[in-house]
């Protein structure tokens, strides 16, 4: 039986991207033995490596536009390919490429990964809202299928109105290649790991840690991840200005072996977001065993069901009850966690399933096409 043919469209693949980034590469490896994937992407100066696919690098810039429309046709009417599926909304060329599938009678999926969320609305709402009237309204309407990765992101789409068929396909992580801490004794380490942006709520954290500064006085908090230089220094001076400056640890971007290191060293892993569709490093953090601190603006409700961190409200104010009560965990309290954490992503968040049921997903669109 030949190959599922599915091209799928992101408009970076590269190391600073985030979670999208990751999902993708996840998703790619998990899948690749019974889907043929083409990943044409923009042109960046720091790829991931994805195994599994074919990648086309292109320019994305407003001016090369046109350029971009032609290649794409160019392409799908090369490929050939059974199912478009766009990964984000707002940028023109997920647009364009679904506007050329559709022309040719290809079937389109788009993953929005979290670009609807209320708290990504309200940034810079009269782009978002040029936008959504100038084409990007239409383009949800008209896609096949839209693809949400939790049930809090499928309610707020449906909030806003969209009617086009959706599906809920948790994003997951390889956890046959992940090793759980051994040890749960105390280091002192309080770890952010992710994008350094305004959404991840990271002034909340310092202030937070600033009002604690007794509870946590030799604790390093380890601030991974890239950012614009120009936020760096404003969390920096913010640090400062609290005379917690000493506590704070910003390291750039951890990658590979570090990375999971980094995981299994924190006594607890913090991801204070305002948004997340998904929160594909909370899942990387208890799959190690670590307990996790995150806010309601991630889909973890899980956390506190399963007994392996906090899901709390945004605030410095609940971040810092949060961390109080965590400073009171016994080291037999954080390994229970930490196994109860290890456990959940086992059972329900693993790459494997995810592969299956976006293959599922495939399926089940070419079959009503």
């Amino acid at each position: 039986m030949d190959k599922i043919k599915v091209l799928h469209f992101i408009t970076s693949i590269d190391h600073g991207s985030g979670g999208t980034t990751t999902y993708m590469k996840l998703l790619t490896e998990g899948i690749a033995k019974e889907v043929d994937i083409t990943i044409v992407t923009g042109i960046t100066s720091n790829p991931v490596r994805i195994k599994g696919a074919r990648i086309i690098s292109l320019d994305l810039s407003i001016s090369k536009l046109i350029g971009f429309s032609m290649k794409i046709g160019e392409l799908l009417d090369e490929l050939k390919p059974d199912i478009i599926h766009v990964n984000g909304i707002w940028e023109l060329p997920n647009t364009i490429i679904q506007n050329s599938a559709q022309k040719r009678r290809i079937p389109v999926i788009i993953s929005p990964h979290g670009m609807l969320e209320p708290w990504i609305l309200r940034r810079n709402p009269h782009k978002k809202n040029l936008a959504l009237s100038l084409y990007q309204r239409q383009s949800i309407k008209n896609a096949t299928c839209l693809h949400a990765t939790a049930s809090t992101e499928f309610d707020n789409i449906r909030k806003l109105g969209f009617r086009t068929d959706m599906t809920i396909i948790e994003n997951g992580i390889k956890t046959d290649e992940i090793k759980m801490k051994q040890s749960w004794k105390k280091t002192g380490m309080i770890l952010f790991l992710s994008r350094v942006d305004p959404k991840k709520g990271i002034e909340d954290l310092i202030d937070a840690i600033g009002s604690l500064r007794d509870v946590f006085k030799s604790a390093k908090i380890i601030i991974a991840g890239e950012g614009e230089p120009d936020y760096l220094e404003t969390l920096r001076k913010r640090a400062e200005a609290l005379h917690i400056q000493d506590r704070f640890v910003f390291c750039g971007g951890i990658y590979g072996q570090a990375k999971w290191d980094l995981y299994r060293e924190a006594d607890v892993f913090v991801l204070p977001t305002h948004s997340e569709n998904f929160g594909i490093v909370i899942a990387e953090a208890l799959a190690c065993g670590t307990p996790v601190i995150t806010t309601t603006g991630a889909p973890w409700s899980d956390l506190k069901k399963y007994n392996c961190g906090w899901w709390i409200e945004n605030g410095a104010e609940r971040l810092a009850e949060a961390l109080r009560e965590f400073s009171r965990k016994t080291e037999h309290e954080l390994e229970k966690m930490g196994r109860n954490g290890h456990h959940l992503i086992n059972n329900k968040y693993t790459a494997a399933q995810m592969g299956t049921k976006m293959i599922n997903l495939y399926h089940s669109i070419l079959q009503k096409n």
